[in-house]
């Protein structure tokens, strides 16, 4: 059970270091077109309530990925930093649902957009650039919203092999030292017990006083 165990732990923690490098890239990217975006389009547009659907939630969910990926990677390197990864397994559900929520918002406002970029965008390039990274966006929020959920099993799994670990290992040490503890009281017990019929022995042999006299006891009967 502990071998499969082990297995099975490795296993995850090369699937979740595989996660939280897309999750890190992914977060990156999204921060990289959000300042582009903003960058790109008139300010007077740029910056409406509309318009900040298309980068204010994308830079918002890559901040979180990209906080999400550093928690899990503490988690992982470091053991005192448990906390790290059961962090970023909780940011892993509210991350997922602002995605399929920003998903979903990004079509059903796709004509309004693509009209203000045939209305106001001369250059046809920037268009089809928009076009594009809008449909990357909008669909992909939804694939990697279902990694978010897959990270979230391997990480709760995780940490529950951990505390099992923990678990396993403060019981062997109890186990080892009660183990100890029995082994010492049996070796006095022994000890003891050798003694006390050596001395019975000597005492019927030799008589008390002779064994008195070879431990140092002074306070028995005088025969002087």
């Amino acid at each position: 059970m502990g071998c499969c165990r082990d297995c099975c732990g490795a296993l995850f923690r090369f699937l979740l270091i595989i996660l939280n490098l897309l999750d890190a890239a992914v977060g990156v990217t999204l921060i990289c077109y959000a300042i582009w975006f903003t960058q790109t389009l008139d300010a007077s547009y740029a910056y409406k309530a509309l318009a900040t659907l298309y980068w204010g939630l994308p830079l918002a969910i890559g901040l979180l990925l990209v906080m999400s990926a550093i928690f899990s990677f503490g988690g992982l390197s470091f053991e005192k930093c448990q906390c790290g990864l059961s962090s970023s397994a909780l940011l892993c559900i509210p991350i997922g649902l602002l995605m399929v929520i920003t998903g979903c918002m990004m079509l059903a406002n796709q004509h309004d957009f693509f009209q203000y970029l045939k209305n106001n965008v001369d250059d046809d390039d920037t268009i089809d650039e928009f076009k594009t990274w809008f449909n990357v966006l909008a669909y992909g929020f939804f694939v990697t919203a279902a990694l978010q959920l897959i990270r979230f099993g391997f990480s709760r799994k995780l940490l529950t092999f951990s505390k099992l670990d923990s678990k396993e290992l403060r019981t062997a040490f109890l186990e080892e030292q009660s183990v100890r503890t029995a082994k010492q009281d049996q070796t006095k017990a022994e000890i003891n017990t050798k003694y006390s019929g050596l001395r019975d022995k000597y005492r019927e042999k030799y008589g008390t006083d002779v064994i008195r006299a070879g431990t140092g006891d002074t306070n028995g009967p005088d025969y002087a």
